[in-house]
């Protein structure tokens, strides 16, 4: 019930959230985040419930310590995950869907925001070039992932639904190396089992064509169903676009699903410049793509779209007849829900809708080409700098990868200790720039490539030249006497 002290409380915390989270939060010189280990943490917040009701003043002051110590995502040197920085527009999105708390499963429920979704996933289609596409909004690209193999299995078992997959025979999913680990999960949570994911070997983070025709053929040697490739556009470490229409012509030689999963790298289809990375994706069945990682919107915001319309209602279609009766007064058409396992579904078309109103089609090229301006810079300066050395020539995308050698191993014998030494360094680093708080980098290794600990930024748009100079001077500074 909206109360005049209920209303004075929002009023507060509006407040809160544009002047401590989106001003200041996003100004270079305060903190990214102000870190503090888990247990000092729990006891900074207030989190007990008592039988009593909190008030509204006592509940604001939790809430200040909430943004205090949150990371401030919209910083410009906020540089370790792939979202990153704050768009006006799609957070008044954001917020209006808050406010409206509307459930996008079928017309009546949700009318302005399925015409929204229809027009959004159309549009999302033409891009990618499916003529008769179509497709959803998903919580998340790993979901959609799922979604994709179940589309598939469905696509080649019109029974599986009703049937299992008692009976069948072993049905393999291929995935490069190092495509997302949600391809791993989708394994055992569809019932296929991990033994079940052929991992196909990559050449600087893409995948290697002749190595799948072999696992391929391989399968069926041994009696399986090759179900599904997903080719990777932007891999999570190295940013690596696997060759599509190479794959494309695999997967069609043995009527093979695939699916794209450009959760990270399909922003780049706004880009005249830089959408050939991507040419192919027209020739997949399915495309994911996280629209909250470079584009900007508010998390989370990601579809999954298919290239044959119809094809996600047969697969998903429940006709629970309490939402999507036949016998409506309106086309029900617009009843989407059906389309997806979901039922409850979260509104997450109108921030990304916003969004790109309010850029344009070139606001939303410039915004990529922006990215790619910064990983050039990057790049160029990390080749020139003493103590930092990438860990491939080049990088397909945004990733930029790297290892930082101290003084003490600068110039020294790079033998199997030497890497050993080398491995300890990021962690170390990462370490000292989190509790510093003022960057936000991210390390890991490789073991495909067997390649110890690195360092790696995501050259983001929202970021200068400066915030970059600045994360390489903080990164030498914190690591040269390791």
């Amino acid at each position: 019930m909206a109360t005049a002290e209920s209303m004075k409380f929002l009023e507060d915390i509006f407040q809160l959230m544009v002047q401590e989270c989106l001003t200041k939060g996003s100004k270079q010189e305060n903190k990214v985040v102000e870190f503090l280990p888990p247990e000092k943490l729990k006891d900074e917040l207030d989190l007990i419930i008592f039988d009593k009701g909190t008030d509204y003043n006592a509940l604001l002051d939790i809430c200040k310590k909430i943004a205090h110590y949150s990371v401030k995502s919209n910083h410009p040197r906020h540089l370790s995950f792939f979202y990153s920085g704050f768009d006006a527009a799609g957070t008044a999105g954001a917020w209006l869907t808050d406010a409206l708390n509307a459930n996008i499963h079928n017309f009546e429920a949700a009318p302005v925001f399925i015409m929204i979704e229809n027009f959004v996933i159309a549009e999302l289609n033409k891009l990618v070039g499916f003529e008769n596409g179509d497709g959803v909004f998903v919580p998340g690209s790993s979901f959609g992932n799922f979604l994709a193999i179940h589309l598939a299995r469905f696509n080649l078992y019109k029974d599986v639904n009703k049937t299992g997959m008692f009976g069948l025979p072993r049905l393999c999913i291929f995935c490069s190396d190092e495509a997302h680990y949600s391809v791993m999960k989708a394994g055992p949570f569809l019932g296929f089992g991990s033994d079940s994911i052929i991992k196909i070997e990559t050449f600087n983070g893409r995948m290697v064509p002749d190595a799948l025709e072999q696992a391929i053929s391989k399968c069926k040697g041994l009696g399986q169903v090759p179900l599904i490739v997903i080719a990777t556009c932007g891999t999570t470490v190295t940013g690596g676009f696997d060759p599509l229409e190479e794959i494309a012509n695999i997967c069609e030689r043995h009527n093979v699903w695939l699916h794209a999963d450009a959760a990270w790298g399909g922003a780049v289809l706004y880009s005249q410049h830089h959408r050939r990375l991507i040419k192919g994706i027209e020739r997949s069945n399915s495309v994911v793509w996280s629209l909250h990682k470079l584009m900007g919107a508010p998390i989370q915001c990601a579809v999954i779209l298919v290239k044959q319309k119809g094809q996600l209602q047969a697969c998903n279609s429940s006709k629970a007849s309490y939402l999507f009766a036949t016998d409506k007064f309106y086309d029900v058409s617009y009843d989407i829900g059906d389309k997806t396992v979901q039922c409850g579904r979260k509104v997450d078309c109108l921030k990304f809708w916003m969004l790109w109103k309010s850029r344009g089609h070139s606001g939303m090229a410039n915004h990529v080409d922006t990215a790619f301006q910064n990983s050039k810079y990057v790049v160029e300066k990390l080749r020139n700098n003493d103590g930092f050395r990438l860990i491939q020539d080049e990088f397909d995308y945004l990733n930029i990868c790297f290892w930082y050698i101290p003084l003490r191993l600068q110039g020294k014998v790079e033998n199997e200790q030497w890497w050993k030494e080398i491995g300890k360094v990021a962690p170390v680093v990462k370490e000292k720039t989190t509790k510093d708080g003022m960057v936000a980098i991210s390390y890991q290794p490789l073991e495909n490539r067997k390649l110890v600990n690195f360092l790696r930024i995501v050259t983001h748009p929202h970021a200068t030249q400066s915030d970059f100079d600045y994360i390489i001077e903080q990164i030498d500074k914190h690591g040269k006497h390791l």
